[in-house]
């Protein structure tokens, strides 16, 4: 009985997966659990430093933080497969706390040149993300 009360009230640890990753699908869901609590937790930290002035960010580069969390969080809460730069995005948040990477949103691309735009996106390195945009990123 009193093994039982322990386990019922004893604090869950949180279960931090080991970086970097190189497949969601390995991940337990108490790892995705964390990964999506923390990437929540960024996002909220960024938006809250903008709003105080601490970070100088443009509307884009917000736009570009909360499409990548919701696509990433979307991917692990559905086992959607992250294509290699959604790992490496993901990987990079949480080895190096930043990530160096380009992008280019699909708002963007709605001008008459898009397809133009595209091509040379692609040329250059950059991957579709879906829901996102275009990204490229730096090692």
């Amino acid at each position: 009985m009193i093994k039982t009360l322990k386990k019922i009230f004893k604090k869950e640890q949180e279960v931090i997966p080991s970086f970097p990753i190189t497949n969601i699908a390995t991940l337990t869901v108490e790892e995705k659990s964390y990964i999506i609590s923390e990437l929540e937790k960024n996002h909220d930290f960024i938006i809250k430093e903008v709003q105080n002035s601490n970070i100088d960010s443009s509307e884009a580069a917000l736009r570009f933080n909360s499409l990548i969390t919701k696509k990433l969080i979307t991917n692990l809460v559905n086992n959607i497969p992250f294509s290699n730069v959604e790992i490496a995005y993901l990987n990079g948040i949480f080895t190096n706390h930043q990530v160096k990477a380009e992008y280019k949103l699909l708002q963007e691309l709605l001008s008459s040149d898009s397809k133009q735009i595209i091509e040379e996106l692609e040329k250059s390195g950059f991957v579709f993300v879906d829901t996102v945009g275009y990204l490229r990123i730096y090692s």
